[in-house]
Protein backbone atom coordinates (compact mmCIF):
# COMPACT_ATOMS: atom_id res chain seq x y z
CA UNK A 1 0.00 0.00 0.00
CA UNK A 2 1.18 3.65 -0.78
CA UNK A 3 0.39 7.22 -1.82
CA UNK A 4 0.24 7.32 -5.86
CA UNK A 5 0.28 11.39 -5.40
CA UNK A 6 0.07 11.07 -9.70
CA UNK A 7 -2.52 8.52 -10.02
CA UNK A 8 -3.52 10.80 -13.79
CA UNK A 9 -0.36 11.49 -14.87
CA UNK A 10 -0.92 15.27 -14.44
CA UNK A 11 2.93 15.61 -13.07
CA UNK A 12 4.31 13.20 -15.92
CA UNK A 13 2.14 15.51 -18.56
CA UNK A 14 3.73 18.60 -17.53
CA UNK A 15 7.06 16.87 -16.79
CA UNK A 16 7.33 18.46 -13.43
CA UNK A 17 7.68 17.07 -10.00
CA UNK A 18 5.38 16.81 -7.22
CA UNK A 19 7.25 19.35 -5.09
CA UNK A 20 6.97 21.81 -8.33
CA UNK A 21 6.02 25.96 -7.72
CA UNK A 22 3.39 27.32 -9.56
CA UNK A 23 5.97 29.05 -11.34
CA UNK A 24 7.71 25.51 -12.79
CA UNK A 25 4.23 24.58 -13.59
CA UNK A 26 3.72 27.48 -15.60
CA UNK A 27 6.67 27.15 -17.54
CA UNK A 28 6.25 23.83 -18.02
CA UNK A 29 2.82 23.93 -19.53
CA UNK A 30 4.05 27.43 -22.00
CA UNK A 31 6.92 24.89 -23.16
CA UNK A 32 4.54 21.87 -23.63
CA UNK A 33 1.70 23.69 -24.98
CA UNK A 34 3.98 24.49 -27.79
CA UNK A 35 5.03 20.87 -28.23
CA UNK A 36 1.80 19.65 -28.61
CA UNK A 37 -0.71 22.02 -29.83
CA UNK A 38 -2.67 21.04 -32.56
CA UNK A 39 -1.40 23.64 -34.75
CA UNK A 40 2.14 22.81 -34.58
CA UNK A 41 1.55 18.80 -33.65
CA UNK A 42 0.36 16.81 -36.68
CA UNK A 43 -0.01 13.49 -34.54
CA UNK A 44 -3.12 12.19 -34.73
CA UNK A 45 -3.79 12.69 -30.98
CA UNK A 46 -2.17 16.06 -30.58
CA UNK A 47 -6.06 17.01 -29.93
CA UNK A 48 -6.21 14.89 -27.20
CA UNK A 49 -2.56 15.63 -25.44
CA UNK A 50 -3.14 19.26 -25.84
CA UNK A 51 -6.70 19.15 -23.74
CA UNK A 52 -4.96 16.52 -21.33
CA UNK A 53 -2.26 18.64 -20.62
CA UNK A 54 -4.58 21.80 -19.93
CA UNK A 55 -6.54 19.64 -17.63
CA UNK A 56 -3.59 19.15 -15.88
CA UNK A 57 -2.54 22.45 -16.13
CA UNK A 58 -5.71 23.56 -14.97
CA UNK A 59 -5.69 21.78 -11.95
CA UNK A 60 -2.46 21.88 -10.90
CA UNK A 61 -2.14 25.73 -10.98
CA UNK A 62 -4.90 25.92 -8.79
CA UNK A 63 -3.62 25.32 -4.76
CA UNK A 64 -6.74 23.81 -3.54
CA UNK A 65 -7.39 21.88 -6.91
CA UNK A 66 -3.77 20.41 -6.58
CA UNK A 67 -4.09 19.61 -2.75
CA UNK A 68 -7.44 17.65 -3.99
CA UNK A 69 -5.49 15.81 -7.26
CA UNK A 70 -2.87 14.64 -4.40
CA UNK A 71 -5.05 13.53 -1.31
CA UNK A 72 -7.25 11.66 -4.15
CA UNK A 73 -4.07 9.68 -4.95
CA UNK A 74 -4.31 7.35 -2.08
CA UNK A 75 -7.97 6.52 -2.67
CA UNK A 76 -7.54 3.25 -3.58
CA UNK A 77 -5.62 2.36 -0.26
CA UNK A 78 -8.21 -0.09 0.35
CA UNK A 79 -8.29 -2.01 -2.40
CA UNK A 80 -5.02 -3.60 -2.55
CA UNK A 81 -5.62 -7.61 -2.83
CA UNK A 82 -3.19 -9.90 -0.67
CA UNK A 83 -0.89 -9.19 2.24
CA UNK A 84 -0.32 -5.59 3.06
CA UNK A 85 2.53 -3.88 2.24
CA UNK A 86 3.29 -0.82 3.63
CA UNK A 87 5.89 1.43 1.40
CA UNK A 88 7.52 4.48 3.42
CA UNK A 89 6.39 8.04 1.60
CA UNK A 90 9.52 10.53 0.79
CA UNK A 91 9.80 13.85 1.28
CA UNK A 92 9.17 15.48 -2.17
CA UNK A 93 12.20 16.83 -1.80
CA UNK A 94 15.09 15.30 -0.20
CA UNK A 95 13.26 12.01 -0.61
CA UNK A 96 14.52 10.50 2.86
CA UNK A 97 12.35 8.99 5.34
CA UNK A 98 10.46 10.87 7.81
CA UNK A 99 8.51 10.39 11.16
CA UNK A 100 6.32 13.58 10.80
CA UNK A 101 5.94 14.47 7.07
CA UNK A 102 3.37 16.89 6.13
CA UNK A 103 1.45 17.90 2.99
CA UNK A 104 1.73 22.22 3.05
CA UNK A 105 1.25 24.82 0.96
CA UNK A 106 3.30 27.78 1.59
CA UNK A 107 3.05 31.46 -0.17
CA UNK A 108 5.09 33.79 -2.26
CA UNK A 109 4.35 37.95 -3.24
CA UNK A 110 6.47 39.87 -4.52
CA UNK A 111 5.10 43.12 -5.98
CA UNK A 112 5.92 46.38 -7.56
CA UNK A 113 3.58 49.38 -8.29
CA UNK A 114 0.30 48.33 -9.97
CA UNK A 115 2.44 45.02 -10.40
CA UNK A 116 1.65 41.71 -7.63
CA UNK A 117 2.32 38.10 -7.96
CA UNK A 118 1.61 35.29 -5.85
CA UNK A 119 3.09 32.05 -6.01
CA UNK A 120 2.88 28.18 -3.84
CA UNK A 121 5.05 26.01 -2.97
CA UNK A 122 3.41 22.72 -2.09
CA UNK A 123 4.18 19.22 -1.83
CA UNK A 124 4.90 16.35 0.94
CA UNK A 125 7.75 17.99 3.33
CA UNK A 126 10.05 16.58 6.03
CA UNK A 127 10.59 18.91 8.58
CA UNK A 128 13.78 19.92 7.39
CA UNK A 129 12.37 20.86 4.15
CA UNK A 130 9.33 22.32 4.99
CA UNK A 131 11.62 24.99 6.94
CA UNK A 132 13.11 25.87 4.37
CA UNK A 133 9.76 26.35 1.98
CA UNK A 134 8.79 28.71 4.53
CA UNK A 135 12.10 30.52 5.02
CA UNK A 136 12.17 30.83 1.33
CA UNK A 137 8.82 32.49 0.94
CA UNK A 138 8.94 34.41 3.55
CA UNK A 139 12.03 36.09 2.99
CA UNK A 140 10.87 36.51 -0.65
CA UNK A 141 7.79 37.97 1.09
CA UNK A 142 8.98 40.35 3.30
CA UNK A 143 11.13 41.96 1.57
CA UNK A 144 9.23 42.12 -2.28
CA UNK A 145 5.54 41.69 -1.24
CA UNK A 146 5.16 45.50 0.04
CA UNK A 147 5.51 47.22 -3.21
CA UNK A 148 2.52 46.97 -5.05
CA UNK A 149 -0.93 48.57 -4.65
CA UNK A 150 -3.44 47.67 -3.88
CA UNK A 151 -2.64 44.13 -3.40
CA UNK A 152 0.80 43.42 -2.49
CA UNK A 153 0.07 44.72 1.51
CA UNK A 154 -3.10 42.66 1.55
CA UNK A 155 -1.72 39.37 0.28
CA UNK A 156 2.06 39.64 1.79
CA UNK A 157 0.15 39.80 5.68
CA UNK A 158 -1.97 36.79 5.29
CA UNK A 159 1.06 34.74 3.15
CA UNK A 160 3.63 35.78 6.03
CA UNK A 161 0.94 34.63 8.85
CA UNK A 162 0.39 31.26 7.07
CA UNK A 163 4.08 30.24 6.22
CA UNK A 164 4.67 31.44 10.14
CA UNK A 165 2.18 28.43 11.26
CA UNK A 166 3.07 26.02 9.00
CA UNK A 167 1.90 26.61 5.85
CA UNK A 168 -1.78 25.78 4.77
CA UNK A 169 -1.79 22.03 5.79
CA UNK A 170 -5.26 20.18 3.75
CA UNK A 171 -6.47 17.66 6.82
CA UNK A 172 -7.62 15.09 4.26
CA UNK A 173 -3.86 15.05 2.68
CA UNK A 174 -1.99 14.76 5.95
CA UNK A 175 -4.57 12.42 7.44
CA UNK A 176 -3.81 9.62 4.56
CA UNK A 177 0.00 10.35 4.80
CA UNK A 178 0.09 9.96 8.20
CA UNK A 179 -1.88 6.81 8.25
CA UNK A 180 0.00 5.79 5.61
CA UNK A 181 3.34 6.58 7.59
CA UNK A 182 2.22 5.54 11.01
CA UNK A 183 1.40 1.75 9.22
CA UNK A 184 4.71 1.60 7.41
CA UNK A 185 6.40 2.07 10.64
CA UNK A 186 4.17 -0.86 12.78
CA UNK A 187 4.84 -3.06 10.18
CA UNK A 188 8.85 -2.36 10.62
CA UNK A 189 7.93 -3.10 14.50
CA UNK A 190 8.34 0.77 15.59
CA UNK A 191 5.25 0.78 17.60
CA UNK A 192 5.92 3.80 19.89
CA UNK A 193 6.74 5.81 16.00
CA UNK A 194 3.67 4.42 14.46
CA UNK A 195 1.47 5.15 17.49
CA UNK A 196 2.67 8.89 18.09
CA UNK A 197 1.94 9.69 14.13
CA UNK A 198 -1.50 7.41 14.58
CA UNK A 199 -2.38 10.34 16.65
CA UNK A 200 -0.95 12.98 14.87
CA UNK A 201 -3.30 10.82 12.09
CA UNK A 202 -6.44 11.25 14.19
CA UNK A 203 -6.32 14.81 14.90
CA UNK A 204 -6.35 15.42 11.38
CA UNK A 205 -9.15 12.95 11.02
CA UNK A 206 -10.72 14.93 13.65
CA UNK A 207 -10.86 17.99 10.91
CA UNK A 208 -12.10 16.27 8.26
CA UNK A 209 -15.99 17.44 7.22
CA UNK A 210 -18.67 15.64 7.92
CA UNK A 211 -19.14 13.99 4.24
CA UNK A 212 -15.50 13.24 4.20
CA UNK A 213 -15.42 11.27 7.06
CA UNK A 214 -18.70 9.15 5.84
CA UNK A 215 -16.60 8.04 3.16
CA UNK A 216 -16.05 4.34 3.54
CA UNK A 217 -12.58 4.33 2.60
CA UNK A 218 -11.90 7.05 5.60
CA UNK A 219 -13.18 4.68 7.89
CA UNK A 220 -11.64 1.80 7.28
CA UNK A 221 -8.56 3.80 7.96
CA UNK A 222 -9.52 5.19 11.30
CA UNK A 223 -10.29 1.96 12.44
CA UNK A 224 -6.92 0.70 11.40
CA UNK A 225 -5.67 3.58 13.24
CA UNK A 226 -7.66 2.77 16.14
CA UNK A 227 -6.40 -1.05 16.44
CA UNK A 228 -3.09 0.25 16.32
CA UNK A 229 -3.37 2.21 18.97
CA UNK A 230 -4.80 -0.56 21.09
CA UNK A 231 -1.96 -2.72 20.25
CA UNK A 232 0.57 -0.16 21.53
CA UNK A 233 -1.36 0.59 24.26
CA UNK A 234 1.66 1.36 26.94
CA UNK A 235 3.78 2.32 23.66
CA UNK A 236 2.19 5.15 22.73
CA UNK A 237 4.31 8.24 23.12
CA UNK A 238 4.62 11.75 21.29
CA UNK A 239 6.88 13.50 18.70
CA UNK A 240 8.86 16.79 19.28
CA UNK A 241 6.94 19.35 17.75
CA UNK A 242 7.93 20.53 14.91
CA UNK A 243 5.07 22.10 12.40
CA UNK A 244 3.36 25.18 13.69
CA UNK A 245 2.65 27.37 16.35
CA UNK A 246 6.08 27.03 19.06
CA UNK A 247 8.16 25.00 16.79
CA UNK A 248 11.54 25.67 16.07
CA UNK A 249 10.47 26.69 12.67
CA UNK A 250 8.25 29.05 13.68
CA UNK A 251 10.83 30.78 16.39
CA UNK A 252 12.95 31.71 13.66
CA UNK A 253 10.47 33.64 11.30
CA UNK A 254 8.94 35.17 13.97
CA UNK A 255 12.19 36.38 15.64
CA UNK A 256 13.24 37.19 12.21
CA UNK A 257 10.35 39.03 11.47
CA UNK A 258 11.16 41.11 14.39
CA UNK A 259 14.61 42.23 13.30
CA UNK A 260 13.06 42.95 10.26
CA UNK A 261 10.58 45.61 11.84
CA UNK A 262 12.99 46.86 14.43
CA UNK A 263 15.51 47.40 11.55
CA UNK A 264 13.46 49.40 9.12
CA UNK A 265 11.86 51.56 12.35
CA UNK A 266 15.66 52.52 13.28
CA UNK A 267 16.27 53.34 9.65
CA UNK A 268 13.10 55.61 9.14
CA UNK A 269 14.42 57.14 12.65
CA UNK A 270 17.50 58.05 11.30
CA UNK A 271 16.44 58.90 8.06
CA UNK A 272 14.00 61.49 9.51
CA UNK A 273 16.61 62.99 12.16
CA UNK A 274 19.38 63.01 9.34
CA UNK A 275 19.52 67.01 9.16
CA UNK A 276 19.51 68.11 5.75
CA UNK A 277 22.50 69.86 3.89
CA UNK A 278 22.33 72.16 1.17
CA UNK A 279 24.91 74.92 -0.98
CA UNK A 280 25.12 78.08 0.80
CA UNK A 281 24.23 81.26 -1.36
CA UNK A 282 25.04 84.36 -0.86
CA UNK A 283 24.12 87.30 -3.41
CA UNK A 284 26.38 89.62 -4.57
CA UNK A 285 26.20 93.41 -3.81
CA UNK A 286 24.86 95.24 -6.09
CA UNK A 287 21.90 93.22 -7.40
CA UNK A 288 22.63 91.86 -10.83
CA UNK A 289 19.98 91.01 -12.92
CA UNK A 290 20.33 87.45 -14.25
CA UNK A 291 18.66 85.59 -16.99
CA UNK A 292 17.40 82.21 -16.59
CA UNK A 293 17.62 79.49 -19.35
CA UNK A 294 14.81 79.42 -21.35
CA UNK A 295 13.13 75.97 -20.29
CA UNK A 296 13.57 73.30 -23.34
CA UNK A 297 10.69 72.81 -25.63
CA UNK A 298 7.85 70.33 -24.62
CA UNK A 299 6.70 68.11 -27.65
CA UNK A 300 2.65 69.02 -27.93
CA UNK A 301 0.45 66.32 -29.09
CA UNK A 302 -1.61 67.65 -31.59
CA UNK A 303 -3.13 64.80 -33.64
CA UNK A 304 -6.79 65.91 -35.00
CA UNK A 305 -9.01 64.04 -33.23
CA UNK A 306 -11.44 61.47 -35.62
CA UNK A 307 -14.61 59.86 -35.06
CA UNK A 308 -14.66 56.03 -33.52
CA UNK A 309 -14.23 53.02 -35.61
CA UNK A 310 -17.90 51.34 -35.39
CA UNK A 311 -17.96 48.51 -32.88
CA UNK A 312 -16.79 44.87 -34.51
CA UNK A 313 -13.86 43.70 -36.33
CA UNK A 314 -11.06 45.86 -38.21
CA UNK A 315 -9.36 43.50 -39.03
CA UNK A 316 -9.15 39.34 -39.57
CA UNK A 317 -5.00 38.67 -40.14
CA UNK A 318 -5.39 34.75 -39.81
CA UNK A 319 -6.55 33.11 -43.11
CA UNK A 320 -9.19 30.68 -42.23
CA UNK A 321 -7.89 26.89 -43.05
CA UNK A 322 -11.09 24.84 -44.69
CA UNK A 323 -11.03 22.38 -42.54
CA UNK A 324 -10.57 24.76 -39.43
CA UNK A 325 -12.72 24.90 -36.40
CA UNK A 326 -14.56 28.21 -35.67
CA UNK A 327 -15.26 28.87 -31.32
CA UNK A 328 -17.24 31.85 -30.43
CA UNK A 329 -15.40 35.14 -28.81
CA UNK A 330 -18.18 38.10 -27.12
CA UNK A 331 -16.43 41.01 -25.57
CA UNK A 332 -18.86 43.49 -23.64
CA UNK A 333 -17.85 46.77 -22.37
CA UNK A 334 -19.33 49.00 -19.45
CA UNK A 335 -21.62 51.64 -20.17
CA UNK A 336 -19.92 55.47 -19.89
CA UNK A 337 -16.35 53.85 -19.26
CA UNK A 338 -13.45 53.40 -22.14
CA UNK A 339 -13.66 52.23 -25.82
CA UNK A 340 -11.00 49.77 -26.49
CA UNK A 341 -8.72 48.47 -29.42
CA UNK A 342 -8.35 44.66 -28.87
CA UNK A 343 -5.64 41.90 -30.07
CA UNK A 344 -5.87 38.69 -30.27
CA UNK A 345 -2.17 36.99 -30.64
CA UNK A 346 -1.40 33.32 -31.39
CA UNK A 347 0.36 31.97 -28.92
CA UNK A 348 2.76 29.80 -30.95
CA UNK A 349 3.12 32.13 -34.06
CA UNK A 350 3.01 35.66 -31.84
CA UNK A 351 1.19 37.13 -34.18
CA UNK A 352 -1.96 38.94 -34.45
CA UNK A 353 -4.64 36.81 -35.57
CA UNK A 354 -8.01 39.69 -35.23
CA UNK A 355 -8.10 42.95 -34.53
CA UNK A 356 -11.42 44.32 -32.83
CA UNK A 357 -12.87 48.37 -31.89
CA UNK A 358 -15.52 48.12 -29.20
CA UNK A 359 -16.99 50.95 -27.71
CA UNK A 360 -18.30 52.02 -24.80
CA UNK A 361 -21.29 50.35 -23.80
CA UNK A 362 -21.33 48.33 -26.91
CA UNK A 363 -21.21 44.75 -27.31
CA UNK A 364 -19.56 42.19 -30.24
CA UNK A 365 -19.61 38.84 -30.81
CA UNK A 366 -17.59 37.17 -33.36
CA UNK A 367 -15.58 33.88 -34.09
CA UNK A 368 -11.62 32.65 -34.15
CA UNK A 369 -10.36 29.50 -35.28
CA UNK A 370 -9.45 26.63 -32.87
CA UNK A 371 -6.14 27.35 -31.07
CA UNK A 372 -4.90 29.64 -28.00
CA UNK A 373 -4.61 33.74 -28.00
CA UNK A 374 -3.37 36.13 -25.81
CA UNK A 375 -5.76 39.07 -25.29
CA UNK A 376 -4.20 42.76 -25.62
CA UNK A 377 -5.84 45.67 -25.57
CA UNK A 378 -5.71 49.81 -25.62
CA UNK A 379 -8.34 51.76 -23.72
CA UNK A 380 -9.02 55.45 -23.81
CA UNK A 381 -11.79 58.10 -24.41
CA UNK A 382 -10.64 59.91 -27.82
CA UNK A 383 -9.78 58.34 -30.70
CA UNK A 384 -6.98 59.58 -33.12
CA UNK A 385 -6.94 56.61 -35.67
CA UNK A 386 -4.79 53.38 -35.80
CA UNK A 387 -1.63 54.88 -35.87
CA UNK A 388 -2.16 56.99 -32.60
CA UNK A 389 -5.11 55.35 -30.75
CA UNK A 390 -6.50 56.91 -27.88
CA UNK A 391 -3.44 59.47 -27.73
CA UNK A 392 -0.89 60.10 -25.13
CA UNK A 393 -3.43 59.01 -22.38
CA UNK A 394 -3.84 55.51 -24.13
CA UNK A 395 -3.63 52.54 -21.19
CA UNK A 396 -2.08 49.26 -22.79
CA UNK A 397 -2.64 46.09 -20.82
CA UNK A 398 -2.49 42.23 -21.75
CA UNK A 399 -4.42 39.76 -19.83
CA UNK A 400 -2.08 37.40 -17.70
CA UNK A 401 -2.89 33.94 -18.99
CA UNK A 402 -4.08 33.14 -22.65
CA UNK A 403 -7.32 32.13 -24.07
CA UNK A 404 -8.46 28.59 -25.07
CA UNK A 405 -10.86 28.11 -27.71
CA UNK A 406 -11.07 24.46 -28.06
CA UNK A 407 -13.26 21.68 -28.79
CA UNK A 408 -14.77 18.73 -26.19
CA UNK A 409 -16.38 15.99 -28.29
CA UNK A 410 -18.97 17.76 -30.06
CA UNK A 411 -18.79 20.67 -28.10
CA UNK A 412 -17.26 24.24 -29.23
CA UNK A 413 -15.96 26.14 -26.36
CA UNK A 414 -15.02 30.28 -26.69
CA UNK A 415 -14.88 32.70 -24.05
CA UNK A 416 -16.97 35.84 -23.31
CA UNK A 417 -14.83 38.47 -21.62
CA UNK A 418 -16.54 41.78 -19.44
CA UNK A 419 -13.92 44.49 -19.89
CA UNK A 420 -15.86 45.73 -16.73
CA UNK A 421 -13.50 46.27 -13.20
CA UNK A 422 -15.86 44.29 -11.03
CA UNK A 423 -15.32 42.53 -7.59
CA UNK A 424 -14.06 39.10 -8.14
CA UNK A 425 -13.12 39.46 -11.92
CA UNK A 426 -11.39 36.51 -12.78
CA UNK A 427 -9.68 37.98 -15.81
CA UNK A 428 -5.70 39.23 -14.29
CA UNK A 429 -4.10 42.02 -16.60
CA UNK A 430 -0.62 43.39 -16.84
CA UNK A 431 0.06 46.83 -17.76
CA UNK A 432 2.60 46.83 -20.55
CA UNK A 433 4.21 49.39 -22.87
CA UNK A 434 3.09 51.08 -26.26
CA UNK A 435 6.05 48.90 -28.18
CA UNK A 436 5.17 45.43 -26.50
CA UNK A 437 1.35 46.49 -27.56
Amino acid sequence: MHLNCDFLGYYSALGVKPSATSEEIKKAFRTKAQEVHPDRNSAPDATKRFQFLNDAFQTLSNPEARAQYDAEGSASLAEDNGPPVFEPLICSVCKKISAQPRYAIYYQVVSFIVFTQRSVSQGIFCSACGAKAAYRASLVTVFFGWWGFPWGPIWTLPALVRNLLGGTQPPMNNFKILWCQAMYFASIRRIEIASAMALDALNFGAKLSSAERADANVNQLLEALGYLLAVAKSGTSTLPKVWGFGSKTFKVQAIGGVIVAVAITVAVAMIANTPRTAYRHTPPTGAQESKAPAPAPVAVFDQPEVPYPPTGRIRTLRVRRPESEMAPLKIVTATGGFNYYAKLVGVETGKPALILFVRAGDTVETELPIGSYYLKFAAGERWYGEDFLFGPDTSYSKADEPLLFRIEGHRVFGHVIELIKQVNGNLRETPISPTDF
